[in-house]
This record gives C-alpha cells, structure tokens and sequence, in this order.
C-alpha cells in the first residue's frame, strides 16, 4: 500500500482517534518521530503519526483498533529499528504504534551500535498538535534520538528545531 502524506484535518482526525482509545483505555503513550518534530516546531509535511505504548497485555486497545490495523503487532527489523510494532490505516492516515515492553532497540549510526529506545513518559510534555493535545517526546530526548538515528529527515528536522530554539 502507498501512503500519501496527510492532509491536517485528515491527520488531526486520526490522531484524535487514537488518542482516544488509549486513553479510554489507561495506555500510557508518547508521540515521536515527525508529529513529536511538529509540536515542537518543525515545519516538514508529515509523513505519518509514530508513538510508542506499552502493547504486551493491551488486548482492549488491540481489539480497540483491531478493525484498521493492517499489520502486527509484530517483531520488525532493518538496518535501523530493531522492535515489535504495528500499523494503523485510519482513514488513509497511518499511524505506527511501537512497543515500549519488547526492548525496542535502534541503529546509532555515530556510534555505530544498537541502542535501546528509552521512552520515560512521565517526561512527555502535554502539547496540543494538530488541534489535538497529546504526550509529546521532550525535546533534548527527540534531539538526541534524531541525532543518533542521523538519516536525511533527522537531519532536516535537527536543523529546523535547533535553530528555532535559537532564533
């Protein structure tokens, strides 16, 4: 399937959807990747909605999303991730739910080692994106991730951040 990147309000309904059912459903989560780059000022189109939840023994929130989930949850590896999660379509939007409880591990591409993705969410920050509030990686956290993972989005995304906290 090719995903085409969200229009706002498509993208905004999607993540108010998910939002929902984890917390109808007492999960713990925290938005990363482009949408966590977005609430803390990044201007780059976005691609899909990334966050990571504890999965093992979520079996409502599974059944929750069980009607739009078009893969996993299930162990993925690559040159770059090493972790069980899955995907979403909701409404032509995708959203990608990583494991917190299955050591979700990463490429450090300047050490040149995996490293284990450490996600604390009592130091999620309340942002509101896309009109929706959520649990946002902190900012040094999502800059030190983007700064090891280091491929082209990364690196767009560090420079946009970087010199918005300057300006």
């Amino acid at each position: 399937m090719t995903w085409a990147t969200p229009g706002a309000e498509r993208a905004s309904g999607a993540l108010r959807w998910i939002v929902s059912i984890l917390d109808r459903n007492r999960v713990s989560y925290q938005v990363v990747g482009g949408l966590a780059a977005m609430a803390h000022g990044g201007t780059r189109p976005l691609n899909d909605i990334d966050l990571y939840a504890p999965l093992s023994g979520q079996s409502r929130l599974l059944d929750d999303v069980r009607e739009c989930t078009v893969w996993g949850p299930e162990r993925y590896r690559d040159d770059v991730w090493d972790l069980v999660f899955m995907k979403i379509d909701f409404d032509g939007v995708r959203i990608e739910i990583g494991d917190t409880t299955s050591g979700p591990r990463y490429f450090d591409a300047r050490r040149r080692c995996w490293t284990a993705q450490r996600v604390d969410f009592r130091r999620s920050r309340t942002m509101e994106v896309l009109g929706v509030p959520v649990n946002v990686m902190p900012l040094g956290d999502l800059l030190d991730y983007k700064r090891a993972l280091s491929r082209p989005v990364d690196r767009q995304d560090i420079e946009e951040l970087t010199r918005s906290r300057e300006s």
